[in-house]
């Protein structure tokens, strides 16, 4: 964190107390003697972090004005009224929003545009509310100071007073000095709204950033034809955070849940300017360097304005040919991740819509610049044919023949393809080139072997041969039974006396 010191002779109103966890001076206060200050990534705010690009250019606003006769009005929070002082200044110290990312007072967010008034010992989160399981990577306990005032000093904070907080004039490439703005002012102070800039020449960077904080429709106009003509130096307009600004408010005007026309209008006026920013080389690698940039173009795929659709395929389709990595395609993935995380899925999808011949020549070159530029063209195309884009393309062709720059991509896509499907080995699958694939046969079910009796292991013991069964008797004879004969024993001779 760095803290931006200036020479004024106002007296300290306030103070922050730095509790982020990420703070490399934990605790350390900071006193506030200006009016205003800005706190976020840009170098010249009071309070810079350059370093981290989840926090915006310009994230919150902290400013003492003169407090509204109205001081209980709905507006005023009930921890403001709780901790006001009985002797109650005239002066009352706000804090506004100006981030994408969320600013916090206590566990409040307040929203990009709004504004409430900051009371005493308030915790100022950035990004996420102080005091939870997760806590923020930057907070700020504010000490309210007024109080301490004399009826001179507070005097001198309400007096108009030009401001020299203004950072030093800087230098551009060339060495002439940019002329410094006049500080922004709030609605009700008395140095009045800032100039019509659709009128006015825009001959430096700071102009610039007015318009993306207010921007209309005939502001991003502007700021394109000034880029376009090279009136603002790209790099100066990189170095003042111009491309995070643009971002900022497509993603602003993106996540509306309802857009009117006006907002289509803003959102479209501020690709067009992105569009005119990468056509030099310092615009595209900011781009490409900024974090979740293609992801927030990525996601304008979806939606169905097709001016806007068809200027974020452009956009996209030269950041693939600007670098050597598979970025554009990892974006794309991931904007597809509940749909498969295919890279072409959304690009088919646009096309199976039936858009306007522009939507489609702009599809089409995304997609030839993706298959030529990938490192995986075979598993690419494999993706994009899963995805139904030989169907899509046959659709196109009628199309095609009124249209010189679609026929164009469609012919390009069809050698491409052709180019991979001979020169993938076999065992790469790609899709069948038939717009219906025939299903194939179910294999037949095999019925299972017989089964063998199981082995007969050692020799069987020896069964003993049953017993036979006796001889059948003889029935006696019916008659009278008759005494069998008597045999008379047989004779012995006498042995012979010698």
């Amino acid at each position: 964190m760095t803290s931006r010191s200036a020479s004024t002779s106002l007296p300290e109103w306030g103070r922050l107390v730095c509790v982020g966890n990420k703070e490399v001076e934990p605790n350390k206060e900071v006193a506030i003697r200006q009016k205003e200050i800005l706190i976020g990534r840009k170098e010249s705010n009071f309070l810079s972090y350059t370093n981290d690009k989840t926090i915006s250019s310009e994230h919150c606003k902290i400013s003492v004005q003169r407090r509204s006769n109205d001081y209980d009005d709905e507006e005023t929070s009930e921890s403001s009224k709780m901790n006001a002082s009985p002797r109650a200044s005239p002066l009352q110290v706000w804090i506004e929003d100006l981030s994408v990312n969320g600013t916090f007072v206590n566990a409040q967010k307040l929203g990009r545009g709004n504004k409430i008034p900051l009371s005493h010992e308030d915790v100022i989160g950035l990004i996420k509310p102080y005091g939870g399981a997760d806590p923020p990577p930057y907070a700020f306990i504010f000490k309210d100071m007024l109080q301490q005032l004399s009826p001179q000093q507070q005097q001198q904070l309400l007096t108009p007073v030009s401001m020299p907080s203004t950072p030093q004039p800087a230098r551009s490439r060339q060495g002439s000095a940019v002329q410094a703005p006049s500080p922004r002012a709030s609605v009700d102070e008395s140095v009045g709204p800032l100039p019509n800039l659709n009128s006015i020449s825009l001959s430096n960077c700071f102009d610039s950033m007015h318009i993306l904080r207010n921007p209309t429709k005939q502001g991003l106009q502007t700021l394109k034809g000034t880029l376009k003509r090279g009136q603002i130096d790209v790099g100066e307009f990189v170095e003042f955070d111009g491309p995070m600004a643009l971002l900022d408010v497509i993603a602003e005007v993106s996540v509306k849940p309802n857009r009117s026309w006006l907002d289509i209008e803003v959102l479209s006026g501020a690709l067009d300017t992105l569009r005119e920013l990468i056509n030099s080389e310092d615009g595209a690698s900011s781009l490409l360097e900024l974090e979740g940039a293609l992801d927030r173009l990525a996601a304008l795929l979806a939606i169905p304005e097709e001016q806007v659709c068809s200027k974020a395929l452009q956009i996209l389709a030269c950041m693939v040919v600007y670098t050597d990595k598979p970025l554009v395609e990892s974006a794309l993935k991931r904007a597809n991740r509940y749909g498969g995380a295919r890279a072409g899925s959304q690009i088919v999808k646009i096309l199976q819509g039936e858009p306007e011949s522009q939507t489609c020549t702009d599809a089409m070159t995304l997609l030839n610049a993706l298959v030529g530029c990938s490192n995986e063209r075979a598993v690419l195309l494999d993706e994009l044919m899963q995805a139904g884009i030989a169907e899509a393309v046959l659709a196109l062709e009628p199309l095609a023949t009124s249209y010189p720059e679609l026929r164009t991509q469609l012919d390009a896509f069809a050698e491409v393809r052709l180019q991979i499907e001979q020169t993938t080995p076999p065992h790469v699958s790609s899709a069948p080139t038939s717009s219906a694939a025939q299903p194939s046969a179910p294999a037949p079910v095999l019925a299972p072997p017989p089964l063998a009796p199981p082995p007969i292991t050692g020799a069987p013991p020896s069964l003993a041969p049953p017993p036979l069964a006796p001889p059948p008797l003889a029935p006696p004879p019916s008659g009278p039974s008759v005494p069998p004969p008597l045999v008379p024993p047989p004779l012995v001779p006498p042995p012979l006396v010698p």
